[in-house]
């Protein structure tokens, strides 16, 4: 199985923020480079993860999902034992 093309909206108000904060040119490359393969893993865009996460922490906190912390903890593991995989 191949790595999935994603199609990165650079122009998302969110990531041109992001990346504008950010000085050095090779940085900038890394961080492209981090966030491609995060949505590669979420299939969302920036805007889409940003408004989810605001969502959930509008909840009760009975009824949070923790979704920030859940989806990061299954993107270090689809890293460590799909991505791996996948780049072979």
């Amino acid at each position: 199985m191949g790595v999935l093309k994603v199609n990165v909206d650079w122009d998302d108000p969110p990531l041109q923020r992001w990346l504008n904060t950010i000085t050095r040119n090779s940085t900038r490359y890394r961080y492209r480079s981090a966030f491609k393969i995060y949505a590669q893993y979420t299939g969302m865009s920036a805007t889409a993860l940003i408004n989810e996460a605001l969502e959930d922490a509008k909840a009760d906190p009975r009824e949070r999902r923790d979704i920030v912390l859940s989806r990061l903890i299954g993107f270090y593991n689809w890293m460590k034992k799909e991505y791996e995989v996948m780049k072979r």
